[in-house]
């Protein structure tokens, strides 16, 4: 107990751990000058009385570890409290009847000696009262386990937040892509030459989306549902809010001070190697999900827009929650990789379903992926004669018109009417361009005989000349 210099007030009263039992008695709070209580760790039980108002000069108030159980609404009178700790009652009710001095009120002498943290209660999970305390602005909650944890205000629920990245995804995907149209319109940036089926991964079941097979897409859309759900599993577990969750509290508040202490283990050198180990095992389809859209952009492919939106949407869902998770409940450097490990395998579930595919329904696969196969040729093809048509604009453009060229570049070898130019802008040229491409090729190899200086003796084999590189991996002209 301290007293002021001339011994007529009590300034402070502490009685923690002095094994106190029973209620607080009304007189107590007659002490008008009493700026410090602290009956911590006693066996104080019952309802905090209502005349605790009347000890207005209160400052700190620590009334943990006892089995109080009512706060009355009477203490919103105590205008100067700059601490209040209430953890491991059994309390019910809101504190928001509460008012704490925010920081810069405080004088610099007691804010000096407070602890980092000045509002704890039992505003975590679980409880062993039936209505739960609420204390919005706490800034340590605890549970019955004497487990606490700061509070992690979420403003919307796991599910609809998971919702509503998916949506920002899909939409920020969508400005890119009208982006990369414009600009490959404008001749800016020009088309990938790789196929949409190693884009998909043959190995994936993704893939089926390049396909026509309504069984194919089915067995996509559900893998890909498969997957949602369980990444939105994880992030509802890992929900501070979440009482049966698997939120970690890592701090604890000891009985003989007034701070508590962070017990968590994971440091700046984990979240580095978590970093690396989730960039290895998911830049691979994000590059492939981020061609496939790049292909569906150039070549105005609905499949592919699908494909690779799905595929990059499922890995910026696996980041998001393989970093919340572990933020949530890893404790130790090795638990955040191991976490880590396991919503990565969730990751590669479209492989798996792939797998047991090929297993069951072997030749209906083959079937599947010839199909696919064929529409990446049909994209590849198209790639080949927009790039040839885009060659003989250009040379076109860049000709001086002397006859010795026009003569050359209008003339073919199956005897076509000499013409100074050709006229791609056409439909009827188009057409005929698109019937003869073994002729147009051999009107760019005698065009680009004449502009540069032959490599070759004459009589070489042209068997081995031809515009598309065969095989699916990639579509360039030679």
């Amino acid at each position: 107990m301290t007293c002021d210099e001339n011994y007529d007030h009590v300034l402070k009263l502490e009685l923690k751990s002095n094994g106190v039992a029973g209620r607080i008695p009304e007189a107590l709070f007659k002490l008008t000058s009493l700026t410090h209580l602290d009956l911590n760790d006693n066996d104080m039980r019952g309802e905090i009385p209502e005349s605790i108002s009347d000890a207005k000069a209160l400052q700190w108030l620590r009334l943990s570890y006892n089995r109080l159980t009512t706060l009355p609404d009477s203490i919103s009178n105590l205008t100067n409290l700059a601490l209040v700790h209430l953890q491991n009652n059994r309390m019910e009710g809101d504190a928001s009847v509460i008012n704490l001095l925010s920081k810069r009120d405080i004088p610099k002498d007691l804010l000096e000696t407070l602890p980092p943290h000045r509002f704890i209660s039992d505003c975590g999970d679980p409880q062993d009262v039936s209505d739960s305390f609420v204390c919005l602005d706490c800034d340590m909650c605890c549970n019955a386990l004497e487990e606490c944890n700061v509070p992690v205000r979420q403003r919307f629920p796991p599910w609809l937040s998971t919702i509503i990245l998916l949506i920002c995804c899909f939409v920020g995907l969508s400005v890119v892509w009208w982006i990369i149209r414009i600009l490959t319109t404008k001749r800016i940036l020009s088309e990938p030459g790789y196929s949409a089926i190693e884009s998909a991964g043959e190995e994936s079941v993704y893939f089926f989306f390049l396909a026509d097979s309504k069984v194919g897409w089915l067995v996509t859309v559900a893998t890909l549902f498969v997957q949602i759900a369980i990444f939105g599993l994880f992030l509802s577990a890992a929900s501070f809010d979440n009482g049966d969750g698997d939120f970690v509290y890592s701090w604890r508040c000891p009985l003989n001070t007034p701070e508590c202490n962070d017990e968590r283990a994971v440091t700046a050198y984990g979240w580095v190697m978590w970093a690396f180990l989730v960039t290895a095992a998911l830049l691979d389809d994000l590059i492939r999900g981020c061609r496939l859209l790049f292909l569906s952009s150039t070549r105005g492919s609905t499949k592919c827009f699908i494909s690779g939106m799905s595929l990059v949407g499922i890995i910026v869902l696996a980041i998001y929650c393989s970093f919340f998770y572990n933020q949530a409940i890893a404790m130790s450097n090795t638990e955040l990789i191991v976490n880590s490990v396991i919503l990565l395998f969730v990751n590669e579930f479209d492989e798996q379903v792939h797998g047991i595919v090929g297993i069951l329904k072997s030749r209906w696969l083959e079937e599947v992926q010839e199909e696919a196969e064929s529409f990446s040729e049909q994209l590849c093809h198209e790639h080949v004669r927009v790039s040839m048509m885009t060659n003989i604009d250009e040379k076109e453009d860049d000709s001086p018109g002397d006859a010795n060229k026009s003569s050359v570049y209008g003339a073919n070898a199956s005897g076509m009417r000499p013409s100074s130019k050709v006229n791609v802008g056409s439909q009827e040229e188009v057409t005929r361009l698109l019937q003869s491409m073994q002729n147009r090729i051999e009107v760019l190899e005698r065009n680009a005989a004449y502009q540069s200086p032959p490599t070759s003796q004459a009589g070489d084999n042209e068997e081995d000349d031809g515009p598309i590189t065969q095989g699916t991996s990639s579509c360039t002209i030679q």
